[in-house]
């Protein structure tokens, strides 16, 4: 199917006017104002027709989550190497002081995917939530918030204010996985001396591949790299919002050029919309679709109320992200930012942008792969297998409907996911895992 998309594929930027532009800032400004006005006449409605309070965990940090959950956490800024000020979170033992007094503990360290943030690994409460399934059974558990993120911190970057400044949002994958995975390995290794093992969900396993290409050094301070429904090589997929995305991508890189967009246009002006439409029994589904387009195909593992918090928590996103996935999958390859030819000219010395060493990575790599995973499929897994330097599992979820957003939001991920993962992670720290690799 991805195929026959881009057969079709044509650059229409040059036929669009470049006085089209000139509306940019203009249609933008129009919108936004229509949003505001339209989203409180929808929330007066509803409550007007519902009269129920929103859900009381709706407006609660991060910190304050956790805590009412039962558990401990703790709240650090740490700095990149290219002057952005990150949020790093740690629960560092289980429920009523579990593991607390565990002397020498694993780490390890969960990073979100594009667009997500550290809220949504907690969403589904005391019982399901993978950080609190790590924490009970005696992991140091770190929660990853990428640059873009809102965090618990005001201050963002060494110079930038990302509310002001577009030179905030001039970054992609890359610096994520080069800069902030970086600085947080290197916290958290630092701070407890042990090896740290990362899990990344969708594109945070991008960013994992992205710093073990670039940075191999890295591998000393990793005990194990486990992709939730990821891979670097993304060719087959079958999901149509992003065989969509790649299809016109060319157009949407001339729109956010011409009209300065380097934010993916923000969401957060819905906020008392979803509000009061994810917590209302007659809307509810409407949310729950979404996550649906999202993991390219109906979950049968999802709760209704899960989305209900998942959407309190909308994080912020840079346009060039987007398009780096957009192009890797058009490529069928797993490259550095596309500037052109020009562009790439004058950053990589080269017509093309340049393909990340895989065969650089030394970390054991582990893939977890759901069936039902449209956005990731298997035969994408196997490819990015032959390319890595040091594969040492594949594993298959036992669930023939498993999808890509399942991982953080199924409600049987501890016995199907979570449990499988805390076990690689022992038997790596012991010295006694076997590899298995399947393909």
């Amino acid at each position: 199917m991805n195929l026959l998309f881009l057969s079709y594929r044509v650059s229409l930027t040059r036929a669009l006017p470049i006085s089209i532009y000139n509306y940019f800032d203009m249609i933008s400004l129009f919108a936004g104002k229509l949003v505001v006005i339209l989203s409180w006449i929808f929330v007066w409605n509803i409550r007007v027709v519902n009269g129920e309070d929103p859900l009381l965990e709706w407006d609660l940090t991060i910190e304050e989550r956790v805590q009412k959950h039962g558990y401990p956490i703790r709240t650090h800024q740490i700095e990149t190497d290219d002057g952005y000020y990150n949020s790093l979170y740690n629960i560092p033992y289980g429920l009523n002081g579990k593991h607390k007094d565990t002397k020498n503990k694993s780490n390890v360290l969960i990073a979100h995917g594009m667009g997500g943030s550290p809220h949504n690994f907690i969403v589904l409460g005391v019982e399901g939530s993978a950080p609190y399934y790590f924490a009970n059974k005696g992991l140091n558990v770190w929660l990853f918030a990428a640059r873009g993120s809102d965090g618990s911190f005001q201050k963002k970057h060494k110079f930038w204010d990302w509310e002001k400044d577009t030179q905030y949002w001039n970054y992609c994958m890359h610096e994520i996985g080069k800069y902030d995975l970086a600085a947080a390995i290197d916290f958290i290794y630092n701070q407890t001396g042990n090896k740290v093992a990362v899990v990344g969900h969708s594109a945070g396993g991008n960013e994992l591949h992205i710093l073990l290409s670039e940075r191999p050094e890295y591998s000393s301070k990793m005990s194990v790299g486990i992709n939730w429904g990821s891979s670097p090589i993304i060719r087959l997929l079958d999901s149509p919002l992003w065989l969509f995305g790649t299809l016109l991508v060319d157009i949407w890189k001339a729109i956010a050029k011409y009209g300065n967009f380097k934010e993916v246009p923000r969401v957060q002006t819905f906020r008392p919309v979803l509000k009061k439409m994810c917590s209302d029994p007659g809307w509810q589904k409407v949310c729950t679709m979404t996550t649906w387009v999202i993991g390219s195909q109906r979950s049968r593992v999802q709760h209704p109320d899960v989305i209900r918090l998942l959407t309190s928590n909308i994080p912020r996103l840079s346009s060039r992200m987007v398009f780096q996935f957009c192009d890797n999958i058009n490529a069928g390859v797993f490259s550095q930012y596309d500037f052109g030819t020009k562009g790439n000219l004058k950053r990589y010395g080269q017509k093309r942008p340049p393909k990340y060493h895989l065969n650089n990575t030394m970390t054991p790599i582990a893939f977890f792969v759901g069936p039902g995973d449209r956005v990731v499929p298997r035969s994408d897994v196997c490819e990015a297998v032959k390319q890595i330097g040091n594969p040492v599992l594949v594993y298959d979820i036992p669930f023939d409907k498993y999808s890509h957003t399942d991982f953080i939001l199924g409600h049987n991920s501890s016995e199907l996911v979570y449990k499988p993962t805390y076990e690689l992670i022992r038997d790596i720290d012991a010295g006694n895992f076997t590899k298995d690799v399947n393909c």
